[in-house]
């Protein structure tokens, strides 16, 4: 069964910095795909390890699409389509493991 998918495109750090902050507070949460491709990876990073964080305490997806870095804590994707196939893998892992 495939889950819904979050994706949304940020263009500045400003939205970034928005989209953390309603994020964290949320309690529920999707599967999510954020496009940092148009912003400096760097400036947000150390908020996407507390997202990506939020995201495996809930059983959920967190895929970031980035150019820019790699890191072997987080799902980096260099394209959407990509970043797609991460969460379905995701998912069906997780479907493995609870039967």
């Amino acid at each position: 069964m495939k889950s819904k998918i979050r994706k949304i495109k940020i263009f500045k750090v400003e939205e970034f910095n928005l989209l953390f902050t309603k994020l964290i507070k949320n309690t529920h949460l999707n599967n999510s795909i954020i496009d940092l491709s148009l912003v400096n990876i760097d400036f947000v990073f150390s908020k996407v390890l507390k997202l990506n964080d939020l995201f495996i305490r809930n059983n959920k997806s967190l895929v970031i699409v980035s150019l820019q870095k790699s890191n072997d804590k987080i799902n980096i994707a260099p394209t959407l389509i990509e970043a797609e196939d991460i969460i379905e893998f995701e998912e069906i892992e997780r479907d493995l493991k609870s039967l």
